[in-house]
């Protein structure tokens, strides 16, 4: 059972763009495309770089908002070229590689890619369970669209991708609600200067390891003890 990719383009800039990854998607198999806000027109040119591809250009959707374009995706990931401009917000990103080992069998994703010539947004790029980045030379680190689309398809479209990771992932409620205990742990917490902070980063690091059930089903009983601990004892009368 194939993973199915979901290919969201944030504000495309030129036709050739569009041609182009519409034939890369229908090389490795990733049928549905869709673009926000796009500034590029499917005219003459991405009908030309499409070639057999474009019926698949054609059906492609269209949004406003990048939250309506990953709607119905249990997982979303973003790209980019430049993942230093970002350090203080996204500490670690990961290679495509690395993302079809996340992915299991059957689940649809959504991986995104920003315009040619700003890329993705600080701001989009928070709203994704994972930011990917191809590893490329540091003469010239960032790729054109298409060819960065190319790449991350390929690896998603590798075995790890159709075979899915050896342990299931954790239900999204299930995630949700440790993320909350742990929240409401830090914020009783005196010790704990900057509890929002704290209580972000470990949702980040949830997001991004999308841990398994039994990992999660761990976490719940340590942090029951750790919150029955924290419980003011009774005075002995």
């Amino acid at each position: 059972m194939k993973t199915k990719i979901r290919v969201v383009l944030v504000e495309p800039e030129h036709e050739i763009n569009l041609g182009s990854v519409a034939r890369a998607m229908e090389n490795f198999g990733a049928g549905e495309l869709w673009l926000v806000r796009p500034r590029a027109r499917r005219g003459f040119e991405a009908k030309m770089f499409a070639k057999h591809a474009w019926p698949l250009l054609q059906k492609a959707k269209k949004a406003g908002k990048l939250e309506d374009a990953v709607k119905g995706c249990s997982f979303v990931a973003g790209t980019t070229g430049v993942p230093r401009r970002y350090w203080k917000g996204i500490k670690n990103c990961i290679t495509p590689r690395e993302l079809a080992e996340k992915i299991k069998a059957g689940e649809k994703i959504a991986v995104i890619f920003g315009s040619e010539g700003r890329g993705l947004g600080k701001a989009d790029l928070g709203k994704c369970g994972a930011v990917v980045s191809v590893p490329t030379s540091k003469k010239y680190p960032v790729m054109n669209l298409s060819h960065a689309v190319a790449v991350v398809l390929y690896e998603l479209n590798s075995g790890n991708a159709a075979a899915g990771p050896l342990y299931l992932p954790a239900p999204k409620k299930k995630v949700a609600r440790l993320e909350k205990m742990f929240k409401e742990i830090v914020s009783s917490a005196p010790a704990v200067r900057d509890k929002e902070k704290v209580a972000r980063a470990f949702g980040q690091i949830l997001s991004r390891g999308r841990p398994g059930d039994d990992e999660v089903q761990a976490l719940f009983a340590a942090m029951s003890g750790i919150r029955k601990a924290m419980r003011p004892r009774p005075r002995p009368s």
